[in-house]
């Protein structure tokens, strides 16, 4: 009965709107000093893997919502940062720092002083594989190449997704810096609902955060500090084979057939590691990255049975909504987009989802999967589903 309640009350879809040398950069990339770098009045937001296909956008859209907070774009390819970040550089709001974050002193840096971190960074990044088509002589030697991939594939618990993103949390959860408040971005006009008689039309960023999971805060509004990028169907290998019997669309999705590098399995365990950490935290899994796709109204769920498409511009837009969106901390959710349907509030539909503490008996998460799952399925044909 009990799980039949925890399924019913909690909503499983919602409708939404680098080695370190030190902190020097070169000079044209470095923002003018100011006083909140001292005294800590402005958020500063360290965007992790910022010059990446989807880091880039996170600092474009960090620096467009929030233009009360500063940001960092850590980077480990400083050259590549000031092509791919031209326009950005133009705000002296906007910091890079060339940093290895598989160092500590590269989390070091990219943590120092820091409100919050938007993790972008991977080993399996759009960087990494365009380098490999570039010319000899514009990267790493060959042999160089082969040193790394062979390292790890030989070591793959040495990645990013393993151990930076839990080492990134920590320091970040220590580093001193003040709780920050951000003003909630104004979304793109939708069509007015009137409120319910007697009731109230929630708003973005609104009061009353989420209870339980690591840094879930005492619900009164605790903001994530670290917005981890991710990925859908990162528990799907592991499924039994009666789930992915059940979930068959979930499940026999081309990723989840080949796994390569086992990738899945690794930001799983960067998943886990970060909830045992302190800081409050909030975990997006986008579907299947496609920027062929225009942007769309952001559809969020739980317990990894989603899939669908989603352009880069609005994985971004999602991960930078979450740092004021308190009904996010905690929570770890799909994300994926449908076009032709006008942005919408991202808060409530993420305040409907339950936290990872609610999902950790495994009656509850199996009650909210098959109510996500069905309502999913009503949205797309179930052939064309694709993470």
């Amino acid at each position: 009965m009990m799980c039949r309640s925890v399924g019913l009350l909690l909503v499983a879809l919602g409708w939404a709107g680098c080695g370190c040398r030190g902190f020097s950069v070169p000079a044209s990339l470095s923002m003018t000093e100011s006083s909140s770098a001292q005294g800590g009045a402005v958020p500063l937001i360290s965007v992790a893997g910022g010059s990446g296909r989807v880091g880039r956008l996170a600092v474009k859209r960090v620096l467009e919502m929030y233009p009360e907070a500063r940001v960092r774009a850590v980077v480990r390819d400083a050259a590549r940062a000031k092509d791919v970040l031209s326009e950005e550089l133009t705000s002296q709001r906007l910091e890079v720092v060339k940093a290895d974050l598989s160092t500590a002193a590269g989390i070091t840096a990219a943590v120092k002083d820091c409100s919050a971190m938007v993790w972008c960074a991977t080993s399996f990044s759009d960087a990494s594989a365009h380098s490999f088509r570039k010319s000899w002589a514009q990267r790493s030697p060959p042999v160089q190449r082969i040193f790394n991939l062979a390292a790890f594939l030989f070591n793959p618990d040495n990645c990013l997704e393993a151990k930076a993103v839990p080492a990134a949390a920590a320091a970040l959860a220590a580093n001193g810096a003040p709780p920050y408040r951000l003003q909630a971005p104004t979304p793109a006009p939708v069509p007015e609902q009137p409120p319910k008689k007697g009731g109230t039309r929630p708003s973005l960023g609104a009061k009353g955060g989420s209870k339980g999971g690591a840094g879930g805060g005492d619900g009164e509004g605790v903001l994530p500090r670290f917005v981890l990028l991710s990925s859908a169907a990162v528990t799907r290998p592991a499924w039994s084979a009666a789930e992915k019997e059940e979930f068959k669309a979930a499940a026999q999705i081309p990723i989840v057939k080949l796994n390569p590098f086992k990738i899945l399995d690794l930001k799983r365990k960067g998943e886990e590691a970060l909830r045992r950490t302190a800081v409050p935290y909030t975990i997006v899994r986008p579907c299947g990255l496609n920027d062929k796709q225009a942007p769309g109204r952001l559809i969020v769920s739980a317990g990894d049975v989603a899939a669908g498409r989603i352009c880069r511009a609005d994985v971004a837009e999602g991960l930078a909504a979450c740092l004021s969106e308190p009904l996010a901390t905690a929570k770890t959710f799909e994300m994926f987009a449908l076009p032709g349907l006008s942005k919408a509030p991202v808060g409530p539909p993420i305040g409907s989802l339950p936290t990872d503490a609610q999902l950790s008996s495994p009656d509850a998460l199996q009650a909210v999967r098959r109510g996500a799952y069905g309502l999913l399925s009503q949205l797309r044909p179930v052939q064309n589903f694709d993470v």
